[in-house]
């Protein structure tokens, strides 16, 4: 990629993903985090992330691709499979649940049925998540922060902000980022067990928005270390994950935007076309398919030597169909290119044709040569008045012209 300078984000889809349950459902983790300050950065995480679970059995069978309730794990999904809808499609408005729901684990629920129902996971699975699992997850949170706080600058005075990081377990329970979410679910439709820790969790976390702030909660100093994995008096069940004590200057905040720009796809960044965009876009991906799929692919986006442009041309990316005839080469015209000047006093567009000899100029008439000064005033109006008059006889194709 990075010798093609390819510009991309390469989204792949987990083969082997965790499923738990006994009926082998899939799974994500949602993990709270709270930056209390991004420059310097201080980032918090809630301890116990939940379990997003499937509705329904995992497989592999194409009839179900398109299943959300199989391979999609959001809980504003899931909560709607088997809810009854009205006459017009919309779901039922149902009362709180009562019980958990069953598309939701706790982390401890998670941990006691994993003692049994993950046997292959060495070590057992309390070990894995403890010593493997939440540390990734921490230094994928600690890169997220890090690599956007030039963009954002710095927090004022009493502020901060809340994500939902959502991470995906693979079969050796490997967390793998899938996004982070501003403003995230704070289950207020949750089953009981789930309502209850969200709201411990948003309580302690505004009192310890509310300690730094007044000074009750103190940061660590004179840390040899800016990452770290505790708890501090007054930040209740929070975790200080990271804690920088010299913020950057505005010059290096400005150094690493110019260096992040200079990186950025120059197509995104010295093109105001939309179209030119689009087409820097699909060359790339063009390339991409060729060198990543070559001996898979079939028809006009096979790399054969026939469909590879000479240097200097240019493909017509809109006729790239799949399936359909190679890409043509537009190969630089041999033909003089045009040049015009604005239009004239006369209402007329004047055309120089590069490469072909200029018409002799019109010598003057004797009209011209004894023009007086006096008359000047006089010819600029004429040539107004003559304007005028091609306007109001050639109507609105002389203004399109």
């Amino acid at each position: 990629a990075q010798q093609g300078g390819w510009n991309l984000v390469v989204q792949k889809y987990m083969e082997r993903p965790l499923l738990v349950s006994a009926d082998q459902r899939k799974c994500d983790v949602r993990l709270w985090v709270v930056v209390t300050s991004w420059n310097p950065a201080v980032i918090w995480a809630w301890p116990e992330p939940y379990l997003r679970l499937a509705s329904r059995p995992f497989s592999w069978d194409k009839a179900q691709v398109s299943d959300p309730f199989v391979h999609l794990t959001n809980r504003t999904v899931q909560k709607f499979d088997g809810v009854k809808t009205a006459d017009d499609g919309a779901p039922v408005p149902k009362e709180l649940p009562t019980e958990d729901e069953a598309h939701i684990l706790l982390l401890p629920s998670f941990l006691s049925w994993g003692q049994e129902g993950l046997k292959d996971i060495p070590g057992g699975v309390r070990s894995q998540w403890s010593s493997f699992t939440w540390p990734k997850m921490l230094e994928a949170v600690r890169a997220c922060v890090q690599s956007c706080r030039e963009d954002v600058g710095a927090h004022p005075p009493g502020c901060f902000e809340l994500f939902g990081f959502d991470f995906l377990l693979d079969s050796e329970m490997r967390p793998w980022l899938l996004e982070a979410n501003s403003s995230p679910d704070l289950c207020e439709d949750a089953g009981p067990s789930l309502r209850q820790m969200t709201e411990t969790a948003m309580t302690e976390m505004l009192q310890m928005v509310v300690g730094l702030q007044e000074g009750t909660v103190k940061l660590p100093t004179g840390l040899q270390n800016a990452e770290m994995d505790q708890t501090l008096p007054g930040s209740g069940h929070w975790h200080l994950v990271m804690r920088e004590e010299v913020a950057m200057g505005q010059k290096e905040l400005q150094l690493r935007r110019a260096v992040r720009s200079s990186r950025r796809p120059k197509s995104v960044v010295s093109s105001t076309s939309p179209g030119a965009v689009r087409r820097g876009l699909r060359t790339q991906h063009l390339e991409v398919l060729r060198a990543t799929l070559g001996p898979h692919l079939k028809g006009s986006l096979a790399p054969t030597k026939a469909s590879q442009p000479e240097p200097g041309t240019t493909l017509r990316l809109t006729e790239l169909v799949l399936g359909g005839e190679a890409p043509r080469a537009r190969q630089p015209s041999s033909e003089p290119k045009t040049s015009a000047r604005p239009l004239s006093s006369r209402g007329r567009r004047s055309e120089v044709f590069a490469g072909k000899p200029q018409p002799p100029a019109r010598p003057p008439g004797p009209n011209q040569l004894q023009r007086p000064r006096s008359a000047a005033r006089e010819g600029q109006t004429s040539n107004q008045s003559a304007v005028e008059r091609a306007r109001s006889r050639e109507g609105s194709d002389w203004v399109n012209r």
